[in-house]
């Protein structure tokens, strides 16, 4: 499922040659989430510790991957869509689950 492809995926540009910061293991969702959190791309990308133009296509990516406008877009200002605000708790519980089990893991850093 498209779903568990989206928590696992840790580099979806590895076609194009670039990767995400190691920090950033699950980079479309918690794109996602920083952009509905701090309703701007420059500030959610650098959150996570990327350049805003990577920020970007990382949330453009996840919506052609789900099929689905996440946000309305408007001169430098962004709207969370209805489909995106219901995929918004998931995602929050999806990546503090993730962190939950990275920081309990015996094999962690």
């Amino acid at each position: 499922p498209a779903g568990l492809d989206l928590i696992r995926h840790d580099n979806v540009h590895e076609d194009r040659g670039t990767t995400a910061p190691a920090a950033t293991q699950n980079p479309p969702t918690e794109a996602f989430a920083a952009d509905a959190e701090l309703g701007s791309a420059s500030r959610a990308a650098a959150a996570i510790g990327l350049a805003q133009p990577a920020g970007t296509q990382l949330i453009a990516d996840l919506e052609r991957l789900l099929e689905c406008t996440l946000f309305h877009r408007h001169a430098g200002d962004m709207r969370m869509t209805d489909v995106g605000r219901e995929l918004l708790p998931f995602v929050r519980r999806a990546l503090a689950s993730l962190q939950g089990g990275r920081s309990s893991s015996p094999f962690a850093a």
